[in-house]
C-alpha cells in the first residue's frame, strides 16, 4: 500500500496504521505499507526531507515508527543489528524492473507518478497484452547509462533517483534525479545508528 502524503493528510496516518492493525494486514507476507511524499507541480517535494522522515515519526508515533523510516533507515539499521552490506543495485525502483501499473481504462503504466499520462504508456491490456517502446525506454534505464552518476560516491544506493521526475526536470529519463539523496543518507543514518544504540543501552 502506497500512502501518498502531504501537509493535509499526514496528522491522518496514525488513524490508518490502526485501522491496518484493526485488519490485520500487517500479518500477511505479501502486504507492505509505505508512506511517499506528494510532489508539487515539476516534481519539488510538498515537505521537503529530513523534515518529512520526522514529520511522519511524529505522526505515526512510537508504535508505528517502523513505518516513517524509508529504505536507507531499514537497510542500516538492519546491517547495525545483524551484520551484512548496503544493498547495491543499478535500477532505482520498480518501474524499471518489473513493476506494472494497471489503470481502470486498459493501459499499463512503469510508474506510479507517470499513471495517467498518455505519453508515458507502456502498453495495454485490453482487449489484449500489447506492450509500446516506451516499455524499453524504462526497462533500460540503469545507473550506468546517466553520465553524472558514474563518479558518484552514491550511485549504487540511489540509483540515479526517480526516473519519471528527471524526465520531468530535463526531458530525458536517463538523467539523475538527485533529490537531496546525500543529504537524506546521512540523515537516516545517522538516525539508525541513534536507536539502535539506544536499544543496545
Amino acid at each position: 500500500m502506497r500512502k501518498k502524503v502531504d501537509h493535509t493528510n499526514i496528522d491522518y496516518l496514525k488513524e490508518l496504521a490502526d485501522f491496518i492493525e484493526k485488519e490485520g494486514w500487517r500479518n500477511y507476507g505479501n502486504f507492505s505499507a509505505y508512506c511517499a511524499i506528494t510532489r508539487l507541480e515539476g516534481g519539488k517535494r510538498c515537505i521537503e526531507e529530513p523534515l518529512f522522515s520526522e514529520s511522519l515519526a511524529e505522526a505515526l508515533g512510537k508504535k508505528y515508527s517502523c513505518l516513517a523510516h524509508g529504505a536507507i533507515y531499514t537497510m542500516f539499521r538492519r546491517i547495525f543489528e545483524v551484520g551484512g552490506r548496503p544493498e547495491f543495485s543499478t535500477a532505482s525502483c520498480g518501474a524499471i524492473t518489473a513493476q506494472f501499473i494497471f489503470d481502470p481504462y486498459g493501459d499499463l503504466y512503469a510508474c506510479w507518478d507517470s499513471a495517467g499520462c498518455p505519453a508515458f504508456k507502456i502498453g495495454r491490456y485490453e482487449p489484449k497484452l500489447d506492450f509500446n517502446e516506451c516499455l524499453s525506454r524504462w526497462r533500460g534505464r540503469t545507473v550506468a547509462d546517466i553520465p553524472q552518476c558514474l563518479a558518484c560516491p552514491y550511485a549504487l544506493l540511489c540509483r540515479g533517483g526517480c526516473a519519471q521526475y528527471a524526465y520531468y526536470e530535463t526531458g530525458s529519463l536517463y538523467t539523475p534525479h538527485c533529490d537531496g539523496y546525500p543529504k537524506l543518507f546521512e540523515h537516516q543514518v545517522k538516525l539508525a545508528c541513534r536507536d539502535f544504540r539506544i536499544q543496545q543501552a
